[in-house]
């Protein structure tokens, strides 16, 4: 497996940026729609990507130390 590790500046409360990152509603907002899953500590969220109603990929996060409004690994 590969790991992919991501350090972007946003100008947006941290709550907010935590929400969008760490949990399976915020992530449906801005990246797919079809996302489910745990967000607590050891959790896995699933995003699936879709084309046409067909399902053309899915990746998925485990979240290892989600500390809320923090920091999200």
């Amino acid at each position: 497996m590969v790991d992919i590790a991501h350090r972007v500046g946003i100008k947006a409360p941290s709550a907010q940026v935590y929400q969008a990152l760490a949990t399976p509603e915020g992530i449906a907002v801005w990246w797919a729609e079809d996302t489910t899953g745990d967000r607590h500590p050891g959790g896995t969220v699933t995003a699936r990507f879709t084309a046409n109603g067909q399902e053309i990929g899915a990746m998925q996060m485990k979240l290892l130390q989600p500390q809320p409004n923090e920091r999200v690994l």
